[in-house]
């Protein structure tokens, strides 16, 4: 880290480091993750004085909020909670007063309970956060988990990071968009060296949720032996992810595991793993689980650097509540007899017209755009929203300009720069662009596949999205929401409300940046699913929700800039950037 960026750091008040990191959405993976014992658990080799508040708030300091301890029954670890009530400001927070040391090139795991401790608050987003420091104090980088909804009962935040030469840590829990009257209550707040890979005597040690609706608990006596239990409360998807770097699990060798699933669950399992580069790897579903034991085994393939991670996506949109059992893990050389084999989902060629990834059937190509011209074909693409070029939000830097979209070398370039301009009465710092087929086509149920290839750079915020050509907002289908500082991840979401809630799905991959990579969005009456790189990731099945879908839809693909969730470019930043499309597809089902 350069002299300067340091300093710039240290400006900034301790509260504004952390709002600014997690409206840049943090830089970690991160995963909502309990190690359960009785209720949640004090980890062995936790760092964090006072975790649990047992009779004092000792060792914690609040920012524009006033902090105190007090007894509460559902406490998830003890018999007492922190209750942080807003003072001011729309961020407050809670951090430990003390900066504790940590040994270099170890994996760490932060992990907080929260509640909503009041019925303003319920809905609104907390967010736990590292607070990485130098030898001498200076500031590092700030590592923020996704943000959490808060609700009435005490849920599980937490991100892991691997520590540097010299580095210390300090936790923050922070509540966002926060109002009069809002307070929160926060409990187990720890710092602890990832537990090593252990599956024995209902031991939960190393073993998380990867997702959102969640728990991870030891299974109940009687249940099969030992195993442990994923508790899911409702839409969303959720996984079992093992410890990092499990022992005896490299390329070539076989992991067998069991899985159970009540006979009234409607659970699409997908197994995966992740290797050290953070590449993910999904691999064929699972058959249908409900009612009984199934015995899975795949070969791991070969993997950068060897595995980190593996675990089983359990995907169910419709809102299905119970508990999933996961038993029996262990790797060897061969299958075993009678195991449902489960090799790795092929990918396709980037190119060709492959057959959609959705449900198998007639597929037929209803629209296409190859970029392989000289110009964007001004019959095919509207180069602004319907309503007008200054975008969705007040807070983005950017008017959409036809001539930022140039077509060269077969590729769309969607061509952000530095030069105001002015649109819809607004002035704005940037200038940038946008397509959409809203003139030109719109469908109700079908296909729709676009290969891209992101920005690098603060401040961009590239989209891939489908809209209402009712031009009514719900609903929206988001197949790429990304941060142009996170170059590994792209978020997708399904907003059928106008709540804060929107179901939605992290993908943490490749670099998005360094090449090409496709999404798939598959809309159907019963279900939307998501592909990435041409292997389905989430799916959400929700017929109440999917009945919003009442208009056609279209296509709208964009580059801004600052917006709701991160700031603009710094005076460092680099023009023209671009996002780059080298094709849009679009397929519907013959009739």
């Amino acid at each position: 880290m350069s002299r300067k960026r340091r300093a710039g750091l240290r400006a900034y008040h301790a509260g504004v480091l952390v709002a600014l990191a997690v409206a840049l959405g943090g830089t970690a993976l991160a995963v909502s993750t309990a190690t359960v014992a009785a209720r949640s658990s004090i980890p062995n080799g936790n760092l964090i004085p006072n975790p649990s508040f047992e009779g004092s708030t000792a060792g914690w300091i609040a920012y524009h909020g006033r902090l105190s301890s007090k007894s509460a029954t559902d406490a998830p670890d003890g018999a007492a909670v922190a209750e942080l009530r807003r003072t001011s400001s729309q961020l407050y927070a809670i951090r430990s007063a003390t900066a504790v040391a940590l040994s270099a090139g170890t994996t760490y795991v932060a992990t907080a309970w929260v509640s909503a401790g009041s019925r303003s608050a319920r809905g609104k987003r907390a967010v736990l956060a590292v607070r990485e420091l130098g030898p001498r104090g200076d500031p590092l980088e700030i590592i923020a988990s996704l943000p959490c909804a808060l609700r009435s009962g005490f849920q599980p935040i937490s991100v892991s990071f691997a520590a540097r030469v010299g580095e210390r840590a300090e936790l923050e829990v922070l509540q966002r968009d926060a109002s009069r009257g809002d307070a929160q209550l926060i409990d187990a707040v720890t710092l602890a060296p990832e537990a090593q890979f252990l599956f024995a005597d209902h031991s939960a040690d190393g073993w998380s949720t990867d997702g959102s609706g969640g728990i991870l608990l030891p299974s109940p006596p009687g249940t099969h032996v030992p195993s442990l239990a994923l508790s899911l409360t409702g839409r969303g998807n959720a996984a079992f992810r093992s410890p990092a770097y499990p022992t005896g699990i490299v390329t070539g060798s076989e992991v067998t595991y069991r899985l159970f699933a009540p006979a009234s669950s409607a659970i699409t399992a997908v197994p995966y793993t992740v290797d050290r580069a953070w590449r993910y790897t999904y691999l064929r579903p699972v058959p249908a689980l409900a009612g009984s034991w199934r015995t899975i085994s795949f070969r791991v393939p070969a993997l950068v650097g060897g595995i980190r991670y593996f675990g089983v996506q359990f995907l169910d949109g419709q809102g299905w509540a119970g508990t999933l059992y996961l038993a029996d893990v262990h790797s060897g050389p061969i299958t075993p007899p009678g195991v449902w084999r489960n090799d790795p989902w092929p990918t396709g060629a980037p190119h060709g017209r492959p057959v959609p990834q959705g449900p198998p059937g007639p597929w037929a190509l209803a629209f296409e755009d190859e970029f392989a011209g000289s110009a964007l074909d001004r019959h095919e693409w509207s180069a602004c929203f319907p309503w007008g070029c200054a975008g969705n939000y007040a807070s983005e830097l950017q008017c959409y300009r036809p001539g930022n979209a140039v077509v060269s070398g077969g590729a769309l370039k969607l061509q952000a720069t530095s030069a105001p301009s002015a649109c819809d009465g607004r002035r704005r710092p940037y200038s940038s662009a946008l397509i959409t087929t809203y003139h030109s086509y719109r469908f109700r149920w079908g296909y729709v596949e676009v290969r891209f290839r992101l920005p690098f750079g603060t401040g961009f915020w590239p989209v891939v999205e489908l809209l209402s050509a009712g031009l009514t907002w719900p609903p929206e289908i988001d197949a790429v929401e990304a941060l142009g500082r996170q170059p590994n991840t792209i978020s997708m979401h399904y907003h059928y409300s106008r709540s804060a809630y929107a179901p939605g799905w992290e993908y943490t991959g490749p670099d998005f940046t360094a090449g090409f990579h496709t999404v798939g969005v598959d809309v159907e009456r019963t279900a939307i699913r998501w592909y990435v790189d041409g292997q389905l990731w989430a799916q959400f099945a929700d017929r109440a929700a999917l009945a919003v879908l009442q208009q056609p839809l279209y296509l709208a693909i964009g580059l801004a800039l600052g917006g709701p969730y991160q700031e603009g470019p710094p005076p460092s930043q680099r023009f023209p950037a671009s996002m780059q499309i080298d094709y849009v597809r679009a397929w519907k089902r013959p009739g």
